[in-house]
């Protein structure tokens, strides 16, 4: 049995997910909202948008982006930001996404403990107490 079987047994299938439930419910992970997304993507990179959304007119949008649980709840979209923005400007209505887990795989967030109450490793010889355990 080949890693590449073993592979394609496990890649989720693509959905293809109205383009507006996505930008309602689906997190950037690259900034908070959709808004800073875009301003990003166009006052940086002008060019390449307007390019991605004539393609996207002419043939669609190809290639699926791939939608993890988010910490905060939902889906977050960590690559991809810009297909989606193209295929809204395209006027594309749905979008291949590809989930990988499910929502109750969402991580949560660390927590962040208080300096004062670290455990320190015994002194390492240093004049320093130790190295800090986290």
């Amino acid at each position: 049995m080949s890693l590449l079987w073993v592979l394609a047994k496990r890649m989720p299938e693509v959905e293809h997910v109205p383009l507006h439930e996505v930008l309602k419910n689906y997190r950037p992970t690259e900034a908070n909202t959709w808004e800073g997304v875009r301003g990003v993507y166009e006052e940086d990179h002008p060019v390449m948008m307007q390019g991605l959304r004539e393609d996207m007119r002419e043939k669609g949008m190809l290639r699926p982006v791939d939608a993890f649980p988010h910490w905060s709840g939902g889906w977050g979209i960590n690559n991809g930001h810009h297909r989606i923005l193209a295929a809204e400007g395209a006027g594309l209505t749905h979008v291949p996404i590809r989930h990988w887990g499910s929502e109750k795989d969402i991580p949560r967030p660390k927590e962040h403990w208080d300096p004062e109450e670290r455990e320190h490793y015994e002194p390492d010889g240093d004049d320093d107490e130790g190295q800090p355990r986290y």
